[in-house]
């Protein structure tokens, strides 16, 4: 019943005219500011912006990432024996019943003052982690700005509760940034509302 709901919600949250739409487009930006690098106390210098499209027709996801200030030898690998990979679309509550790892399988180029990340024309698979969900949930999540990029590092630097700056244990959420539907602006990065609670105006 829960898993009824949540679809529903979803669904309210999204103009009905991108959900008939054959194309989905989001956005994102990574920093240390959206919840869940906060949540890690997260002292990464870094940031990254990005864009996804979902062909519904095809069921393919395409995916854009431009990362600075953070180097491909300093990303970690998570899941049993690191398949998961460094890079993937959460949702939220993390460790909630419905919290999955969907990792993307895309090329890493390094660049001067950090790296890019490309996937294109993917067919999704369900995630590989967390909950037993499918690709059309992930989707669904995305829709209705309740998913993230989560990124990880190694060497990732974190605050103690005195405030001073410390290892973290890894992997850790170095950056992550919220989804939205392209058109929506998600303000997690800059300290101010949520991309959720835009969505539900």
């Amino acid at each position: 019943m829960s898993r009824f709901v949540s679809l529903i919600v979803a669904v309210t949250l999204v103009p009905t005219t991108d959900l008939k739409a054959d194309q989905h487009q989001f956005e994102f930006e990574l920093c240390t500011l959206h919840e869940v690098a906060a949540k890690w106390r997260s002292q990464e210098e870094g940031t990254g912006i990005g864009t996804i499209t979902y062909d519904t027709a095809q069921g393919t996801l395409s995916f854009a990432l431009s990362v600075t200030g953070v180097f491909p030898e300093m990303l970690a690998s998570v899941g049993h024996h690191g398949g998961l990979g460094a890079i993937h679309i959460h949702n939220l509550p993390q460790g909630g019943p419905d919290f999955f790892v969907q990792h993307l399988p895309g090329e890493i180029s390094e660049q001067a003052d950090g790296f890019d990340f490309t996937l294109a024309d993917w067919v999704m698979e369900n995630p590989g982690g967390g909950a037993d969900v499918g690709a059309d949930f992930v989707l669904f999540e995305m829709l209705s700005g309740n998913a993230f990029v989560g990124l990880h590092t190694h060497n990732m630097q974190c605050a103690n509760a005195e405030g001073r700056t410390i290892p973290c244990a890894a992997p850790a959420t170095a950056l992550s940034g919220q989804i939205v539907p392209k058109g929506y602006r998600a303000e997690s990065c800059s300290g101010t509302r949520t991309a959720t609670a835009m969505l539900a105006q």
